[in-house]
């Protein structure tokens, strides 16, 4: 990634925000969606695009995507996250390449949050 760190590439400036959606992947067959993974929009007033974290279903992060629909994947060598430049092919193109996904996704946003009880 040349001069710039991994932790560089994922700083967003200011108080953060986050909005957190399921990503759903659409079957070509017809047969309906499956939940495939988690995204994070992580923001500020400093940062009000921000850039848009994402999860796999074991909410292991796994890259992340700019608005402009840059993609960035997650690696770990050695116990050392490098970060694996996917290039700009849209949004959702991202998000299936950081996922590994076929198909379409769609995005649910998550409207209410649940905390597990001990």
């Amino acid at each position: 990634m040349g001069e710039t760190s991994a932790e560089q590439l994922r700083y967003v400036p200011g108080d953060l925000l986050h909005e957190w959606s399921k990503v759903m992947s659409t079957k070509s067959t017809g047969s309906g969606t499956s939940h495939v993974g988690f995204l994070d929009r992580r923001f500020s007033d400093q940062d009000p695009e921000g850039k848009t974290f994402v999860f796999d279903l074991r909410h292991q992060e796994k890259g992340f995507v700019l608005s402009d629909g840059k993609a960035y994947l997650f690696r770990y060598d050695g116990g050392e996250l490098e970060v694996e430049d996917l290039g700009n092919a849209g949004f959702g193109n991202g998000v299936k390449k950081i996922l590994q996904v076929a198909g379409a996704v769609e995005y649910e946003l998550v409207t209410s949050s649940s905390v597990n009880e001990p």
